[in-house]
Formats: C-alpha cells, structure tokens, sequence
C-alpha cells in the first residue's frame, strides 16, 4: 500500500493548484450573485468533487512513472530516464477471477493492492457525486461510474498503460460501495432531522 499512498501524493500538488484555480474561478463567478444561505456545503462538495476527479485523471491518464519523473527533473534539472512513453495497446479481456478457478492464476499480495486500490480509487466517486448531482438516481451514478472508468480504461494503452478488465470491474465495484455509503449517510441525516 506504500507505493499506492506514494502516487497519491505525487498528484497532490497539481490537484492543489487545479483546485486553487477552480475556487478563484468560481468565486470571480459567483461574486455579486451572494450565495443562499446553506449553500456553502455545496460549494465545498463541488470542489471536493473537482479534486477528485483531477487526481483521479492525473493518476490513470499519464504514462507509468510521470508523476515520479516531473518531480525528478523539477528538482534536478534533468530527466531521471524512468518514464516510459510507449503505446502499449496492452488488453486484458479476462478477469482473474476465471484464471483463479482454472488455477491459472495465483494472486500475490501486489495482485490484492492493485484489487482494493481499484475499489478505493472510485469509491470516492460514489459518495460525491450523487451530493453533487442531485438528480441523479443510483442507476445513473453507477453508470457515470462504469462510464468514466471504461473511458480511461480505454485511453490507457495508449499513454503506456494496459486495458484490464478487473480494474473495470474493481472501479465499478468502488462506485457501488461508496454510492452504498452515500445511501446510509443519506437516510441517516434524514432521520435526524425528522
């Protein structure tokens, strides 16, 4: 989980900077206009919601190493020749799960990261962005979800990455869980206040 929480923190400063832009922008736009009253939780949701998926694209829509190599050479001067910018047109239409009982396919402890790192990379999604779009019933969240996963899914062989279906499915799977944790919340603040 160490190099998981590393990636993380490389996209932090450019999340900071793109939410640093989003908050100007929005406020030059809403100046004048006065927000209701209440209205601030949205407006914070919002930018949680433009973080998000700024650190999300920054991590699944650059080449292997980018984030580490931008760093290296911001920091040296020099380019440390780590990132790899090849197409790949790398595609994996099957899910482990099959290998598994086909005994195929042993799962190692990287194979778990990359699993619940999945899951965890779109439960975010599933939390926020049914605050945000309050029209937005759980079919749509989750097909939002499903949507912008096979997206950058399919992007990704082509910024030196790989298609893979169980990261579709674990994306999918991360959406469901934190639209879940939305509905709990949600019922949940509804009983208190009635």
């Amino acid at each position: 989980m160490g190099e998981i929480l590393i990636y993380l923190l490389q996209v932090v400063p450019f999340t900071g900077f793109v939410a640093l832009i989003y908050w100007n922008v929005r406020g030059w736009l809403l100046r004048g206009k006065g927000l209701r009253r209440g209205a601030w939780p949205q407006e914070i949701l919002l930018l949680l919601l433009v973080c998000y998926f700024t650190g999300l694209l920054s991590l699944v829509l650059v080449p292997p190493n980018f984030w580490s190599e931008f760093w290296f050479r911001l920091a040296n001067g020099f380019p440390s020749g780590e990132m790899g910018w090849a197409i790949t047109l790398d595609f994996n239409f099957t899910p482990s799960l099959l290998l598994y009982l086909r005994g195929e396919l042993t799962g190692g402890s990287w194979t778990r990261v990359m699993a619940v790192g999945n899951v965890l990379m779109y439960f975010p999604m599933g939390i926020l962005l049914p605050w945000v779009w309050k029209k937005a019933g759980f079919g749509k969240v989750l097909a939002a979800g499903g949507t912008m996963s096979l997206a950058t899914e399919l992007v990704q062989p082509f910024v030196g990455r790989s298609f893979d279906v169980d990261d579709l499915i674990a994306n999918i799977l991360g959406v469901l869980l934190g639209l879940t944790v939305f509905l709990f919340v949600r019922r949940f603040l509804r009983g208190r206040k009635g």
